[in-house]
């Protein structure tokens, strides 16, 4: 023990390279000065036992202090503590000193151990960061959902060196996250079976994280009692489970693994985070196009009707307009047979083709083309007399396509330049009358101005106006008329034809 000590005095503590050494509660310097103090006090103390022992003098205090007094050598010798006590503490010092050193460069042993592996983390998160913004991308490209999740997880197992990943999506209907789209084999094979695991699942990570729309991190799932094995990821021992959110909502969770415990980190969360958002985005953009495209359609199919209604071929038929026929001198015209036939194989066709139809007890050869604005059939083209020797030219077919598109717009413009005159003439017509009955000095006159202004316009017989309330007309027995005065004709609305005005 003895030894032991005095090595420690000398030499200085051993210390293990492997171990980091704590700081002790009681400074070395403390216990060294004490331990010297306390072995100088075995000097004098000796000393004077032993003379009292040969001089065969009581031990006591009182033979100490007078054997003091006797003897002046025992004071050199009662310095012995103050001496080894001042070596001791020198040493004391030293001791701290090295002590403090040496945990001084242990700490920066550390340091470089962990600025290596920080540096580490620091490539692995730039080549982090460079995927995600390829995946950013990707994701502004217009593409399938299903294609796009394909792309995104091979793209993160490739560099970002995940055992496994895949992707589920909510369907609300049977609020089940259903596997969209996975990597390798077992991601096909997930996808394949369509894997759903309810959000309700108490063993789901996956379910967790959707339900409490937060990152779900295990460093260990062989441990965690809520984790849901999978039979075709047997090596997975870390998983982290990131819910993808549109406005607060949960429309999926991103998931993926590792086969190493405690394999992710902050970093790792942050980073998938910042996907799993580029996700919701894409999604959030793919149901946004999905919306448009649906409302363009509708707007399209309105479009077609109100064409279709427009271009009326009885109303055109009444006003004699809509039709012209061209024949060369010596040529017959084809029957009305003939052109119905033509007629009804032209406006099923896309674009002009040459077909067959009856003529005079025989087939005549015809090009017909439809003339369409968009999908909307609003007339015909046809044209006889080149026989099978001199057949249409694919030059010609263009040419004839060219033109009847050019019929299409022009023949467009001009109904609505003459529906835009009529609704004109009309907000005319109805700024005069409203005029008149806004000049009119009476009920009496007002009533009067107005029966005579409908049967000026629109040429009733008989015409009736009854003011009142609800009730009262509901009741009222007799209804006089009010007789039109005498108005002279102004010509029935400035010229405007009644019949033309009331189509």
């Amino acid at each position: 023990m003895i030894k032991r000590f005095f090595s420690r005095i000398l030499r200085g503590p051993a210390h293990d390279p492997d171990r980091v050494p704590q700081p002790p509660s009681i400074p070395h310097v403390v216990i060294y000065t004490l331990v010297g103090v306390g072995l100088g006090m075995l000097f004098p103390i000796f000393s004077m036992v032993y003379l009292l022992v040969i001089r065969l003098l009581p031990i006591s205090i009182n033979g100490m202090i007078a054997l003091q007094q006797q003897e002046p050598l025992l004071w050199v010798i009662d310095t012995a503590p103050l001496f080894l006590g001042a070596y001791a503490f020198v040493l004391g010092l030293r001791e701290d000193r090295l002590h403090h050193m040496y945990i001084n460069l242990l700490a920066e042993r550390e340091n470089v151990a962990e600025l290596q592996k920080l540096t580490q983390q620091l490539e692995r998160r730039t080549n982090q960061l460079k995927a995600i913004t390829q995946l950013a991308e990707r994701f502004s490209v217009r593409q399938d959902l299903h294609d796009l999740l394909k792309i995104m997880l091979e793209h993160m197992r490739a560099n970002f060196g995940y055992y496994h990943a895949h992707m589920y999506l909510l369907n609300p209907d049977t609020d089940e996250l259903v596997v969209a789209e996975g990597t390798g084999t077992a991601g096909e094979k997930l996808k394949a079976q369509r894997h759903a695991i309810p959000r309700t699942a108490e063993t789901s990570l996956v379910a967790r994280a959707a339900r409490r729309n937060e990152v779900v991190w295990v460093d260990n799932v062989r441990e965690a009692t809520d984790w849901l094995p999978n039979p075709l990821l047997p090596h997975t021992y870390a998983e982290m489970a990131v819910p993808v959110t549109i406005d607060d909502t949960v429309v999926g969770v991103l998931d993926v693994q590792e086969s190493r415990i405690s394999a992710f980190d902050e970093g790792d969360a942050s980073m998938l985070t910042t996907v799993a958002a580029q996700i919701a985005t894409a999604i959030r953009n793919i149901r946004t196009f999905e919306q448009v495209d649906a409302a363009l359609a509708e707007a399209r199919a309105v479009q077609e009707q109100y064409r279709q209604q427009a271009w009326d071929r009885n109303r055109i038929a009444r006003r004699h307009r809509g039709r012209a026929i061209f024949s060369r001198a010596g040529t017959e015209t084809p029957t009305e047979d003939t052109l119905r036939h033509a007629r009804q194989q032209a406006l099923t066709q896309e674009n002009p083709v040459v077909v067959t139809v009856p003529g005079d007890d025989t087939l005549e050869r015809a090009l017909v083309a439809p003339i369409k604005l968009g999908t909307v059939p609003i007339g015909d083209v046809q044209l006889f007399g080149r026989d099978s020797s001199t057949p249409w030219t694919d030059d010609e077919l263009r040419f004839i396509e060219s033109v009847v598109y050019q019929v299409a717009q022009a023949a467009e413009n001009l109904r609505l330049f003459e529906e835009t005159q009529e609704r004109a003439s009309r907000e005319r017509l109805i700024a005069e009358i409203g005029d008149k009955m806004r000049r009119a000095p009476s009920i009496e006159s007002l009533m009067q101005v107005t029966v005579s202004e409908l049967e000026r316009v629109i040429g009733g017989a008989r015409t009736f106006v009854k003011l009142g309330t609800a009730e009262n007309l509901q009741h009222a027995e007799h209804t006089p008329a009010i007789a039109p005065p005498d108005i002279p004709d102004d010509g029935r609305a400035n010229g405007t034809p009644p019949a033309e005005g009331k189509e």
